[in-house]
């Protein structure tokens, strides 16, 4: 039996109830130039990542996806997508600041004269893209950190599956009466049908063979929680340990 996570009564609609018209494409996003300095460190790893789903989606009949890498994984180039895409894949860093770590100047800066307060927890978590270590005035719009409030308003209404390979990217703040408030509930917010995310760091390496042999299965025409389901199934007859495979799940519409 399939378990499926749901956050809200949208999940319960079945595949094209009440969703606009079929998306179309592939993006695959990775190895995002962060710039000099910072606190995000490249990640060559996601490159080789992206090249391999690419490889993957060549075999099963999909047209070339939009590859944004290097310096063109930045917010502008998601926000500026016409139509949304059928499968979404963003390979980067992630963050997420509890409001007791701040203040964290930078981010308070950001968060409070274009998205609200920091004290907001869809302003506190998000995805490092293209330019995240450069400092950006307090009014840029391109400023490389691609927020859960952010995201929210990307066209991504009707997007089958959202894939956010980024560390800790299902994390965020439990508000009462609201769920886990962070990038998978603002993806779903903006229309997404299905997320996957992880709970906590995997190493790149590790990433990339499960990626794989996730796509793989979910190419062949499986549903994302079904193919999630039978590779943690081979690892546990397997005997590998929980921590290199419990951390991914999928959030997000039953597929019927």
């Amino acid at each position: 039996t399939d378990l499926r996570l749901v956050a809200s009564g949208l999940d319960l609609l079945g595949e094209g109830e009440g969703a606009p018209s079929a998306p179309q494409g592939v993006i695959l996003v990775g190895d995002p130039e962060y710039g000099p300095g910072g606190s995000f460190e490249p990640l060559p790893g996601t490159r080789r990542e992206v090249d391999g789903i690419r490889a993957l989606l060549a075999r099963s009949g999909k047209d070339g996806p939009l590859m944004l890498l290097g310096g063109e994984a930045k917010e502008s180039r998601l926000r500026a997508l016409d139509g949304a895409p059928e499968f979404l894949h963003l390979a980067t860093h992630g963050f997420f600041h509890d409001a007791e770590e701040l203040p964290a100047p930078d981010l308070e800066e950001w968060d409070q004269s274009r998205i609200g307060t920091a004290d907001e927890p869809l302003a506190r978590s998000g995805l490092a893209l293209a330019g995240a270590n450069e400092k950006a005035a307090a009014e840029a719009i391109e400023d490389g950190k691609l927020t859960a409030l952010e995201a929210m308003a990307l066209p991504v209404a009707g997007t089958r599956l959202v894939v956010l390979s980024a560390c800790g990217s299902g994390v965020g703040e439990v508000k009462s009466g609201e769920g886990v408030l962070g990038l998978p509930r603002a993806f779903r917010f903006a229309g997404a049908r299905s997320v996957l995310m992880t709970l906590w760091s995997v190493d790149d390496e590790g990433a990339q063979q499960f990626l794989m042999s996730f796509y793989g299965r979910f190419l062949d025409g499986g549903s994302a929680p079904g193919s999630l389901r039978e590779l943690a199934l081979e690892a546990i007859r397997a005997g590998e340990s929980p921590w290199h495979w419990a951390g991914y799940i999928v959030v997000g519409e039953i597929e019927h």
